[in-house]
């Protein structure tokens, strides 16, 4: 448990040969997972809260929520980007996430983004997690 909220390190840590984070934001459909033959079935996933309708193959439940608004990829993205450690900055998926919002630029306006109501607040995109523990494991990590 301690790891988890550790692992923000990574994201902010940039080695002497240069930036070593990569930034894959493109949601793969699951059709083409290894082992999944034929149409993929849509499902509630309530292991989610709230619950929201996924796709569910042998692989389970498959990412429905876009990068830039996803939980823990922000809270990433934002790390990597405020310490220049992102390698692939001039890929166009990685553009797209960087004009998707306005990133924070510093702890105030990080915490902002992962407040649970920064819509209301702030008027930001609301940032979605899976589990409302999450978001408190990703508070602090800027």
């Amino acid at each position: 448990r301690f790891a988890l909220f550790e692992t923000t390190r990574l994201y902010a840590y940039k080695p002497p040969a240069g930036p070593s984070v990569i930034v894959l934001p493109e949601i793969e459909l699951p059709e083409t997972f290894p082992s999944v033959v034929g149409e993929v079935p849509w499902e509630e996933n309530t292991f989610c809260m709230p619950s929201r309708r996924e796709q569910r193959s042998v692989w389970g439940f498959s990412k429905s929520i876009v990068y830039e608004d996803s939980g823990w990829p922000c809270a990433e993205y934002a790390v990597s980007r405020v310490n220049g450690t992102i390698a692939n900055t001039d890929d166009q998926a990685v553009q797209k996430v960087e004009e998707a919002r306005k990133w924070p630029e510093d702890v105030t306006a990080y915490a902002q983004l992962m407040d649970e109501d920064s819509y209301a607040k702030h008027g930001f995109k609301p940032v979605m997690f899976t589990k409302k523990g999450d978001r408190e494991a990703v508070r602090f990590n800027f």
